[in-house]
């Protein structure tokens, strides 16, 4: 059914057998990830533990909470907020959260 698609033989080839990646190919295959990887960037925290935040973002937007923990490689902090009565841990991304006056 493929190969009656006009243009897809150009595409895919046209021999009944595939052509394996030479090593040399593979190698920079994997050269590529592994940089790319490393070369990631980490975005700049503004919190610290402790932090009291204000949440404006979210099913939690307009509540208050301090900073438990912060995840800079993921962007993302833990906040302690009080939702009825009970100190609740909410796992936010940085981006939802800002510093309280």
């Amino acid at each position: 059914m493929v190969k009656g698609v006009r243009g897809i033989l150009g595409f895919v080839g046209n021999t009944k057998r595939p052509v394996p990646l030479s090593d040399k190919e593979v190698a920079g295959i994997i050269m590529r990830s592994k940089s790319e990887e490393s070369s990631k960037p980490v975005p700049e925290m503004k919190f610290a533990i402790g932090d009291r935040v204000l949440i404006f973002d979210g099913p939690f937007a307009d509540h208050e909470g301090k900073v438990m923990e912060v995840d800079a490689e993921r962007g993302l902090v833990k906040v302690q907020v009080s939702i009825f009565g009970r100190e609740t841990p909410v796992d936010l991304g940085s981006w939802q959260v800002e510093k309280a006056d």
